[in-house]
């Protein structure tokens, strides 16, 4: 966790920044789910990988970062924040 985190402008935000999680995201969830039916075995969240991938075939040597429109700044589905 960051030390120096700025307190968040008002309850609303803290709300809407605490539903904000690193892993387990719904997306996360729908892709493991749709890959583990396939067949496809997968380590997740595996902290011995740089930048710690969301999904990881260590022995394929295949990792999978699910970043959602937000972090990428889709025209489409981005929002910018008020605050």
């Amino acid at each position: 966790m960051a030390k120096n985190v700025p307190k968040a402008s008002s309850p609303a935000v803290f709300n809407t920044m605490s539903g904000n999680r690193g892993k387990d995201s719904k997306l996360e969830i729908v892709v493991r789910k749709a890959l583990w039916k396939d067949g496809y075995r997968y380590r997740k969240n595996n902290r011995k990988l740089p930048g710690t991938p969301d999904i990881s075939f260590p022995k394929l040597k295949i990792v999978v970062f699910l970043d959602s429109c937000y972090w990428h700044g889709c025209p489409i589905h981005f929002k910018m924040p008020k605050n």
